[in-house]
């Protein structure tokens, strides 16, 4: 049996065991005469850039699940694989642990929000259109959210790039990994865009930055910081006496453009710049919040059309953030202009030297970011625009 087969045999084994388990579930239920719903929303299932943790926080009457590994992150949900981190554990989840789920929750859950890309079950048969199915034929309703590459056409994006003359992921992602400009890795986007179009009742994607096939409506998913990182009491941070501190904390160097920050950098300590340079890459969140409480520039990305979660986080610590963030795309909400200040590759040094020479204006543009993060951003902002755009009242 060849390793195609073997999938294919697993997804049926699957299929049959989802069907099994829901029925199960349901006749447990009838015989405990219980004939409600146990809570509205499921939000899983894996986490994305915490977006499942953040998600629960600001859905009422929800459910969260996260059968993945959270790389940067370390939170709580209301459902997580034990066996997530075990070789043996992770096909246990795919093959067992995913189905059953599943079954359990359609059972006592009505709407379902799947962040990224991944089911339940194994999503690279079908696209997850089983998966799709199966809940829409028992009156469910599907919420996609989509995060960047899992969705993101590497030959729309090219096309996107030359057409406004702005380098995007895209250049870099298939330069590091060139297996994303097979038509293969295109088509499957393209399938994938396909069974959203079809089975989702709300999509949440950036129409430029993550452009893609999906041919429906799209809404811009709210950003949802943390109340605890809004940085209410400024004591000594910017005082003259105090060093100026730029962070840059990449995930990935190589598409997030740290070899750029690096040269540009070096650029302004050999004119005889002083201040501290700190470079996080793939570090936890936890340290780079602590970095960011005594930052006063943070650096983010270079070829995204939207802030990233980093920037929203900065603002939210009272730091003047370069990014290569761009109104001209997409929409990030009144006063966005002013919330950041958007770079290019090429810009970067002229637009930090300028803080570097005026200390005076970091002060100022932190505090237009941490009021605009505040006002459209946050967890009472972002949340109540969020389930506005669902429909809870």
């Amino acid at each position: 049996m060849t390793k195609d087969h073997k999938i294919y045999f697993l997804f049926f084994f699957q299929k049959f065991l989802l069907r099994a388990a829901y029925f199960a579930f349901l006749f447990q239920a009838k015989v405990k005469k219980s004939h409600r719903t146990d809570f509205d929303w499921v939000i899983g299932p894996q986490d994305v850039v915490n977006l499942v943790e953040r998600l629960g926080k600001v859905i009422p009457d929800s459910f969260t699940v996260n059968l993945g590994n959270s790389a940067f992150f370390n939170e709580e949900y209301d459902y997580t694989s034990l066996n997530a981190n075990k070789r043996t554990g992770k096909y246990f989840v795919k093959l067992v642990e995913g189905p059953i789920i599943l079954g359990w929750l359609a059972s006592k859950s009505l709407r379902f929000i799947y962040v990224g890309i991944e089911g339940f079950l194994i999503s690279t048969i079908d696209q997850r259109e089983f998966e799709f199915s199966f809940l829409k034929k028992r009156q469910k309703e599907i919420v996609c959210v989509l995060t960047g590459t899992d969705i993101r056409s590497p030959k729309k994006s090219l096309e996107l790039s030359k057409s406004i003359g702005k380098d995007t992921f895209a250049a870099y992602q298939v330069w590091k990994d060139p297996a994303m400009m097979r038509l293969s890795y295109e088509e499957t986007k393209e399938k994938y865009a396909k069974v959203i179009d079809e089975y989702s009742d709300i999509t949440f994607n950036w129409k430029f930055d993550q452009i893609s096939y999906l041919t429906k409506p799209t809404f811009n998913l709210p950003y949802l910081c943390q109340s605890s990182y809004f940085m209410k009491d400024l004591t000594g941070k910017f005082e003259k006496t105090v060093k100026l501190k730029v962070v840059h904390a990449p995930s990935d160097p190589i598409i997030k453009g740290t070899a750029v920050v690096r040269a540009v950098i070096e650029m302004l300590k050999i004119e005889g710049f002083d201040f501290d340079y700190i470079e996080l890459i793939n570090s936890a969140n936890s340290e780079v919040m602590n970095n960011l409480e005594t930052a006063h520039i943070v650096i983010n990305q270079l070829y995204s059309l939207i802030p990233g979660i980093l920037t929203i986080e900065a603002l939210a610590h009272r730091c003047a953030v370069l990014t290569s963030a761009d109104e001209r795309y997409e929409s990030f909400g009144e006063s966005a202009k002013e919330a950041w200040i958007s770079i290019t590759p090429g810009t970067l040094y002229r637009e930090l030297r300028n803080l570097l020479v005026n200390p005076k204006l970091i002060e100022t543009q932190a505090s237009k970011g941490y009021d605009w993060a505040i006002a459209n951003a946050s967890e009472e902002s972002g949340g109540k625009r969020l389930r506005d755009l669902l429909g809870i009242n």
